[in-house]
């Protein structure tokens, strides 16, 4: 008997080779949903598009609010074509709180095996009559001989993920694939990291709890959430000393940051966002340092030489500067070269917002 959807699945591969436009990749955020896409030229591929939509002033993006129409409430009178996208076909990653992380012990089994011990042990956070989506990996390169595998998986409800899925449909995007944010990091650090044989670390610093990856070759080898120091913290805490909204709050954020060389503002404005701030940053540090003392202990072939910072973390003034400082290796918002982004676009920044969104647009390149 033939397999149909074995040559249907080769078409489709023959059909995104030849295809000029990546995938429109898709970041849900629980405060911002980012959207880039790139195109693909004879000798590289160069950021054409991209866009931020916000969710609105004091709302976030749960799982509760997302199954019932938050995502087309955020998407509705936009017009992708109008501001640069081609096609329909998207990636789409949900947030770290939507899309749950976690990293088990399993026996030796078969993929179907494993998949099913995994769903088991997701199930419970399920509303009756739901049931998880999982994917699953191992981090490891090689399989063991070990009893016990080390396995890796994010799961999402299934009502949450098909009425994401809905909404993306009903504002001309064709959901294509459900990336996880890790998978997502690791394709973008490869597009702008030259060694990509030493372990490099992968931060995605958003709303919610940031997410701590290592990767190696464009693949995540490890993941961990930490937990206690998103980049909520850090707003609230200017927030309450400036005595600012959100939006002023982002602006003396990036403007003033967390270094004493950046005076864009008043001496006064700088100084009591650095007091607000540099405690929280101090605290991520410290999280990021005991999960690579783990990594040296436990893996030391995945300790990394530096560190990428994704999300709204990276819109901080300085924060690479401030960072490596806490850590002791090099540490920087994620940045496109120029030569990686299209002129129609002109000068771009905060490009940290869009590492994931350009790393999902990228799948079906990298994958």
């Amino acid at each position: 008997m033939i397999d149909l959807s074995t040559i249907q699945a080769a078409c489709l591969r023959q059909f995104r080779l030849r295809r000029k436009v990546g995938l429109i990749g898709v970041d849900v955020g629980s405060r911002v949903i980012k959207l880039a896409q790139f195109t693909r030229t004879s000798t590289t591929s160069k950021l054409t598009a991209l866009r931020v939509v916000p969710v609105g002033a004091g709302r976030s993006l749960t799982a509760d609010l997302i199954e019932t129409g938050g995502v087309g409430e955020c998407l509705d009178g936009l017009s992708l074509r109008h501001v640069g996208f081609k096609g329909r076909s998207a990636a789409c990653a949900l947030p770290t709180s939507v899309a749950e992380l976690r990293s088990l012990q399993l026996p030796n089994a078969s993929d179907d095996e494993l998949r099913q011990m995994v769903e088991s042990e997701y199930q419970s956070s399920c509303p009756v009559g739901d049931h998880p989506v999982v994917d699953l990996w191992s981090p490891d390169d090689s399989g063991s001989a070990e009893e016990m595998n080390r396995v890796s998986a994010l799961a999402v409800r299934q009502s949450v993920a098909a009425r994401c899925a809905d909404d993306l449909l009903a504002h001309r995007l064709q959901c294509e694939f459900l990336d996880g944010v890790p998978f997502a990091m690791a394709r973008a650090v490869n597009l702008v990291d030259d060694d990509r044989t030493q372990p490099v670390a992968a931060l995605d610093w958003g709303h919610g709890s940031p997410l701590f990856t290592i990767c190696v070759g464009g693949e995540p080898r490890f993941t961990r959430v930490l937990r206690g120091c998103g980049f909520a913290d850090v707003e609230r805490a200017a927030q309450k000393a400036l005595g600012t909204d959100w939006l002023q709050t982002a602006r003396l954020l990036s403007a003033c940051g967390i270094s004493m060389s950046r005076a864009a503002h008043s001496h006064v404005a700088a100084e009591t966002v650095r007091r607000a701030v540099n405690p929280e940053v101090g605290r991520l540090a410290e999280q990021i340092r005991r999960t690579v003392s783990y990594i040296d202990l436990q893996h030391r072939e995945l300790v990394p030489q530096r560190l990428w910072i994704f999300g709204g973390g990276g819109t901080i003034g300085g924060i690479g500067e401030g960072l490596s400082k806490h850590l002791h290796f090099d540490c920087r918002p994620w940045q496109l070269r120029p030569s990686q982004i299209d002129r129609s676009l002109g000068t771009l920044t905060h490009m940290s917002l869009f590492g994931v969104a350009a790393g999902l647009s990228l799948l079906t390149d990298q994958s």
